[in-house]
């Protein structure tokens, strides 16, 4: 079946696809920080 076929390839996808949420979300955070000029050397 395809999961016990490409089980690495599966894993590898789902883990990259979190990594790049994450890396997005973290992107869209600090846009949204400097565009609002909130910074932490206050």
């Amino acid at each position: 079946w395809l999961l016990g076929t490409y089980n690495t390839h599966i894993l590898l996808i789902v883990f990259l696809a979190v990594v790049s949420l994450l890396l997005a979300g973290f992107f869209i955070y600090h846009a949204h920080l400097c565009l609002s000029n909130t910074t932490t050397n206050e």
